[in-house]
């Protein structure tokens, strides 16, 4: 079960255009269940860290996108019993987007997100 997390600081009012581009997962080589665990440490933000995900140019979050937890322990990543934001099936062979957009105008977010794929 191939996986990969992204723990980099966002900066107030920015967006991070595809946490999986430059990592061999932006494509997948065939058809597989795509989970998606996140979770963002740090000060307690005004609004909320939204994340988009797509599939080709299909959106499989809501159009607002999905909120990340609160409140986890620094250092740690994302609990698996609690902090599942996503399972989808995703076919191989088209582009994944999975984008986070810290709508806070004052403060950085410190996300933790774990993306796992069971290929099938």
């Amino acid at each position: 079960m191939p996986s990969h997390t992204y723990t980099t600081q966002i900066a107030a009012a920015t967006t991070v255009a595809n946490i999986l581009e430059g990592t061999p997962y932006l494509y997948l080589p065939r058809r597989a269940v795509m989970r998606i665990y996140g979770q963002q440490t740090g000060a307690v933000v005004a609004t909320p860290l939204l994340m988009d995900v797509m599939a080709g140019d299909t959106l499989l979050t809501t159009p607002e996108g999905y909120r990340i937890n609160l409140g986890a322990t620094a250092g740690q990543g994302p609990d698996r019993s609690r902090d599942l934001c996503l399972r989808r099936p995703v076919a191989g062979g088209i582009p994944l987007v999975i984008r986070l957009r810290n709508t806070d105008p004052a403060n950085a977010s410190d996300p933790s997100i774990l993306v796992e794929w069971d290929y099938f």
